[in-house]
């Protein structure tokens, strides 16, 4: 893991004047600058406890006054990867979010009819969800943060209940916004969900989805990503699985909604 300084590190203030707070925020600090850059494999135990001590500029001593074992440094670790601001990013990436307004825009025409609005629902579709997979899928923050839910075995069994806990907060928090998000765009393009659907079910059942695709591809580079598909126009373009797959969510959990005006 390359070596890196985190914000703050070598400050003149020094080590012994520092509060259990400071050192504890900044050894965080750069292990998360660490991930980001370097990403982690399928163990914890990537990440040098004496590597991140140097690079932060800290004491051994007052590190492990705050983390009597690596394994409470891990737990606290990933409770840093899942916090809102860091998730949010990932969940609804303002890219995704400029590619689906840019289809609403363009065939904003089309929207006066329900075969219309389908065929916008669909281009939307297939543009966003493949820039979402392409492009946050690949960094290694989704990479990360996918190795410390599979790392979860690692820790003690007293402390796995609380990893659990991290993760299992931050899912339904990721869950609400993108419920939040598909729900404003069900009544932008007509639809509602059929009876014994929701805006949660279809967030959870998407993400997952998403998320095992993009395992895959994390396992191996050279699997078949794209199908033909008739696009906006009528003709075939090239549709991502995880557009194509969403797309299916859509049509089995969907219906159209005479009722809404667009």
């Amino acid at each position: 893991m390359r070596a890196t300084m985190a914000p703050g590190a070598g400050s003149k203030k020094t080590t012994s004047r520092r509060s259990a707070a400071e050192t504890r925020t900044m050894v965080l600090a750069t292990a998360l600058d660490a991930l980001e850059h370097d990403g982690l494999k399928l163990d914890l135990r990537a990440l040098n406890m004496n590597d991140l001590i140097r690079n932060a500029g800290v004491s051994r001593s007052a590190v492990r006054r705050i983390w009597t074992s690596n394994k409470m440094f891990y737990l606290d670790l990933i409770e840093a990867m899942a916090e809102p601001e860091r998730r949010r990013d990932a969940v609804l990436d303002e890219g995704t979010m400029r590619v689906a307004d840019a289809v609403l825009t363009e065939y904003k025409h089309l929207r006066d009819s329900e075969r219309g609005r389908r065929a916008v629902l669909r281009e939307m579709i297939r543009q966003a969800v493949t820039h979402n997979f392409e492009t946050n899928h690949r960094k290694l923050a989704w990479r990360t943060y996918a190795a410390l839910t599979a790392a979860l075995p690692s820790l003690i069994d007293e402390n796995h209940q609380r990893a659990r806990d991290i993760l299992a907060a931050a899912d339904a928090r990721d869950t609400r916004l993108m419920a939040e998000f598909y729900q404003q765009m069900m009544n932008e393009l007509g639809l509602r969900f059929r009876a014994g659907f929701d805006a949660d079910i279809f967030a959870t059942t998407a993400s997952s989805l998403i998320g095992g695709l993009a395992m895959r591809r994390f396992i191996s580079q050279s699997i078949p990503t794209t199908t033909r598909l008739p696009g906006v126009e009528g003709g075939p373009v090239d549709w991502h699985y995880a557009a194509a797959g969403f797309m299916a969510i859509i049509d089995g959990m969907t219906e159209p909604d005479s009722g809404l005006r667009n």
